[in-house]
């Protein structure tokens, strides 16, 4: 059964298992959209990663062929 939380709107107890749940829909759009946020800047910053890795490589091959042409 649930039943309000005391003070917190939006808020159920499930009386069988003591869990509190967050019944406010807004808040679980905003809670989506941070979490899905949150994946894209980790995917962004894994790119970045990747990119800077790339970049190092392509610097150090350019360094061989310097000193190779002198």
């Amino acid at each position: 059964m649930l039943v309000n939380v005391a003070n917190h709107v939006g808020y159920v107890k499930d009386t069988d298992t003591g869990v509190i749940i967050n019944n406010n829909e807004e808040e679980y759009k905003k809670f989506l959209a941070a979490r899905e946020a949150s994946k894209k800047n980790n995917s962004l910053c894994k790119r970045m990663t990747e990119v800077e890795n790339e970049l190092s490589e392509i610097k150090s091959l350019l360094l061989q062929l310097v000193h190779r042409n002198n």
